[in-house]
Parts: C-alpha cells; sequence; structure tokens
C-alpha cells in the first residue's frame, strides 16, 4: 500500500509541477519586416479566345520597402500539395493559364507569398528572405455539357 501511496504521490507532483502552461512560438523576424498579402482572392475563371482554361487571382501587401517579388502556387485536388508555378512575379494581379487537363471538373488551390530582400547592417550582404504567405483560395471549374 506504502509503494502505492508513493507513486500516485511522484506522479501527482510530477504533473502538476512539470505540466505547465505551453508558450507561443515566437514569430520569425522577417515576419515583421515584411508584411502577409490581404485580400487574396480569386477574381474569376473564364476561357480565352482560343477555348483555354484561365483564372485570374489578386492581392495586396500594405508595404512594399523590403519586397523583392511574389512566388505563386497552385494545389489540385488537394489543399495542402502546392507546387510553384510562377517566381520573380511583380505584380498583383496573376493570371494562371497553364492549367491541367480534365474531363469535368477540377479543383483548385492558390497561395502567394512574398519574397523580401534586406541589406545585412552587419556584412552588407543582401539577403532574401520569404514573408507570411497569403490566406488560401480555392475554385472548381466545371466544364459546360
Amino acid at each position: 500500500m506504502n509503494i502505492f501511496f508513493a507513486i500516485s504521490l511522484v506522479f501527482f507532483l510530477f504533473c502538476s509541477n512539470g505540466c505547465e502552461k505551453s508558450e507561443e512560438l515566437i514569430s520569425p523576424y522577417h515576419y515583421s519586416i515584411l508584411p502577409k498579402p490581404s485580400g487574396f482572392k480569386i477574381i474569376k475563371a473564364d476561357t480565352t479566345t482560343t477555348g483555354k482554361w484561365r483564372v485570374t487571382m489578386s492581392w495586396t501587401i500594405s508595404d512594399t520597402s523590403n519586397l523583392k517579388h511574389f512566388e505563386v502556387f497552385r494545389s489540385i485536388k488537394y489543399s495542402d500539395i502546392f507546387k510553384i508555378i510562377q517566381s520573380n512575379y511583380t505584380s498583383y494581379t496573376f493570371i494562371d493559364s497553364s492549367l491541367p487537363s480534365f474531363t469535368d471538373s477540377v479543383k483548385l488551390f492558390y497561395k502567394v507569398f512574398p519574397i523580401g530582400q534586406k541589406t545585412d547592417i552587419r556584412t552588407g550582404a543582401k539577403v532574401t528572405f520569404t514573408g507570411p504567405e497569403a490566406d488560401i483560395d480555392s475554385i472548381t471549374i466545371k466544364k459546360p455539357k
């Protein structure tokens, strides 16, 4: 009985003192010098004069002082497996006209990352970094029947 009591006491003391409230992670420094793109949205999906599908999207960014360019990513069917479709992009509206072929419909997810550049004050070297990503937006394109 004493062993059971001793084990229970040790377990109680460990859980009451050892399980502290979790602390929030510190945001990376470069997130504070390059803001998250806002207003990211898909404006429309339509076809070109040749019948090729395209998706138009846009976004804004509040401070461009450390902005170098954007990278645009697309995912097909799933919102967690993205591939880069455009790098070194400097505008705030993008038209994706390299859509995959599909039979009836396809669901596409998009996100955009700002890429920043700042001069390191210690070395004088230009440092490139990725800022916080925009919220993901999606669209389902259906072929007319």
